[in-house]
C-alpha cells in the first residue's frame, strides 16, 4: 500500500544549519466590563521566530494592540516595539500569519493589550506559535 501525501512537508533545516521546531503557546485572561486587559507570554527560548497569532474574543469589535517588550531590572515591563496598532478584533478567532519570520529570544515578553467595550467582564485568549532554532 503506497501512501500519497497531497502536500509535502517543508523542510526545517535553515541557511544557517539550525533545526526548526514548532511551539504554540497560549493564555486566557478576563477582562474587566469596559476597560483594558493584558495578556502576556514570555519567550522561553534563546532563538525563535514567530510566525503567527491568534485572538480568541468573546466581544464584537475588541481594539488590541501586540507589543513586544523586555524586563526592566524591577519586576516591570518597557514597552520595546509595537507589532500591532489599533487592530479590530471581532466575536470569535482572528488569526494573523506572517509572510516573513519575526525573530525573537527570551529576552522578551509578546503582549496583547485588548479592550473590552462590553458592559460585563469577558475571557480573551492569545496564541502565538513560535519557532525554536536549535544548531542541528
Amino acid at each position: 500500500m503506497k501512501i500519497e501525501q497531497s502536500r509535502p512537508f517543508l523542510p526545517n533545516t535553515i541557511e544557517t544549519g539550525e533545526k526548526l521546531y514548532e511551539h504554540v503557546f497560549g493564555k486566557v485572561e478576563n477582562v474587566a466590563s469596559n476597560s483594558t486587559g493584558e495578556i502576556r507570554i514570555d519567550i522561553p527560548f534563546d532563538k525563535c521566530f514567530i510566525t503567527e497569532v491568534e485572538i480568541v474574543s468573546e466581544a464584537v469589535f475588541a481594539i488590541a494592540d501586540m507589543w513586544f517588550e523586555v524586563r526592566d531590572g524591577s519586576g516591570g515591563y518597557l514597552k520595546v516595539k509595537q507589532h500591532g496598532h489599533g487592530v479590530v478584533i471581532n466575536k470569535g478567532l482572528y488569526r494573523r500569519k506572517s509572510t516573513y519570520q519575526a525573530d525573537i529570544d527570551k529576552s522578551y515578553s509578546v503582549a496583547l493589550y485588548i479592550e473590552n467595550p462590553t458592559n460585563g467582564p469577558l475571557d480573551f485568549g492569545f496564541n502565538i506559535i513560535l519557532h525554536e532554532a536549535v544548531l542541528a
